[in-house]
């Protein structure tokens, strides 16, 4: 599954720090021949919704807040 997260947010960097918290993901950018997509991730959907993946996707959200980079003009 894609998520488009607000363009300040950098993928890569949100991919870095969710690997440190044992959380799966792939940067978009990575499935870019041209460098776009730089604030999409891609997740797996494959197993049921329990309270582990609960807790990693409110873990990524706190992590999208420190993956912030400034927007340049």
């Amino acid at each position: 599954m894609w998520f488009e997260l607000p363009k300040n947010v950098d993928a890569l960097k949100l991919y870095r720090l969710a690997a440190l918290q044992n959380i799966s993901i792939l940067p978009g950018l990575i499935f870019s021949a041209s460098g776009q997509f730089t604030n999409y991730v891609r997740m797996s959907c494959g197993f049921p919704l329990d309270d582990s993946i609960d807790n990693a996707l409110r873990t990524l959200g706190t992590l999208c807040g420190t993956a912030v980079t400034p927007l340049v003009s």
